[in-house]
Order: C-alpha cells, then sequence, then structure tokens
C-alpha cells in the first residue's frame, strides 16, 4: 500500500483497493475527471430543520469512483448537517464521532469524501432564522473511471468508503 495526496486526488494509472467494511476490492483507475457539483435544494422553513436527503447526484455509475475534497455551503444562512454513508451520523473527526457541520461562515470546508456504488451522503439542514431559505451545497472534487483487477497488485492506494478517510 502506498500513499498519496489527498488534494491532488488520484493518478490515471494508479491501482486502487476500495474498502467497504471488511470487504476489499481492486481497481485500475483508467481516467479521472473534474468534478464540481451544485445541490440546490429544497427550501426550509424559518426556525426548522429538514429531515436527511440522499444526494442522489453523486451516485456514480458501477465503474466510478467519486472522491469530495471540498464542500462548500454556497447559497443559505444555514447548519449543514451530513451522513455518510446515510444510515450513520458520521462526518468529522475522531473526536466528533456522532458527527460535524458547516456553515456559511465557512468559505469551504476541506475534506476527503470517497463515494462508490450506492454509498452516496445525505444532508440535512438547519434553519435557525426568521425567513425561509433555499441553500446550495458544491461538491468539488474528481470522478475516476475504474476497472476491475483479477488479483491484488503489488503497489495499490487504499480508499475506504464510509465517513471521511484519513
Amino acid at each position: 500500500m502506498t500513499a498519496f495526496d489527498f488534494e491532488a486526488g488520484l493518478s490515471e494509472g494508479d491501482n486502487v483497493a476500495i474498502r467497504v467494511g471488511e470487504s476489499i476490492k481492486f481497481f485500475k483507475l483508467m481516467n479521472k475527471d473534474n468534478l464540481l457539483l451544485v445541490s440546490n435544494l429544497s427550501a426550509v422553513t424559518n426556525g426548522t430543520t429538514s429531515a436527511f436527503t440522499q444526494i442522489t447526484a453523486l451516485n456514480p455509475p458501477d465503474d466510478e469512483l467519486i472522491q469530495v475534497n471540498r464542500m462548500e455551503l454556497v447559497k443559505g444562512n444555514v447548519e449543514v448537517l451530513m451522513r455518510h454513508p446515510t444510515s450513520t451520523n458520521r462526518w468529522g473527526t475522531e473526536s466528533s464521532p456522532t458527527g460535524g457541520f458547516m456553515t456559511d461562515k465557512c468559505d469551504e470546508v476541506p475534506t476527503n469524501l470517497w463515494i462508490f456504488e450506492d454509498f452516496v451522503p445525505s444532508i440535512s439542514i438547519v434553519n435557525d432564522t426568521n425567513v425561509s431559505i433555499t441553500p446550495a451545497v458544491r461538491w468539488v472534487g474528481w470522478r475516476y473511471l475504474i476497472r476491475p483487477l483479477k488479483e491484488q497488485p503489488l503497489n495499490y492506494k487504499l480508499v475506504s468508503i464510509g465517513g471521511l478517510s484519513r
């Protein structure tokens, strides 16, 4: 296993081990494209919290891996809560295992969020203001085209799905 720079992402030709729980699958990275996606969310009434909603636009086809290395709240004076995978309260650090949040006070939140198969994040919006707000979140990173390998390569880069990677 070799380390890599999360800010620069993976490179074409890299071997990747994708770990989901206890299962590990090996892939060759064939192509790398920029990811810039804006999620325009539903309006959230003043003084309420929305239900968690999956960001289905981030659900990749079976031959893709997505890396989000930055999130930005581009519209709305709100608090954004995230779960990844959807069924867990996981976003933040080991010192905050129940999760974390971002607000409009953050220009952007550096992260290293990996999305594979059906393991997409979901978000909830907390609107503590006295007006209804329709927020938007920008997801920045890369889309990787991957091909399965029949056996474990000698050198590979490990990607953990679910929560933040190290």
